[in-house]
């Protein structure tokens, strides 16, 4: 899950920089920066989704 949601961040990345450098005429290291950023947070996503997920209190122990 997490390799795809880096591809998918990787692949909007992408476009997202193109867009910002060649239309909106931003320099190429701020794209080049969206890029990676918006890699990363998307690969991030479900790391985060699992730790909120996760029950971080653990079971007691059946009494005997």
């Amino acid at each position: 899950m997490a390799m795809m949601a880096l591809l998918m961040g990787s692949v909007l990345g992408f476009f997202g920089a193109i867009a910002a450098w060649l239309v909106f005429d931003v320099s190429l290291t701020s794209a080049v920066t969206l890029y990676f950023g918006s890699a990363l947070g998307f690969g991030l996503l479900p790391l985060v989704a699992c730790a909120l997920r996760s029950d971080a209190t653990p079971e007691p122990a059946p009494a005997r």
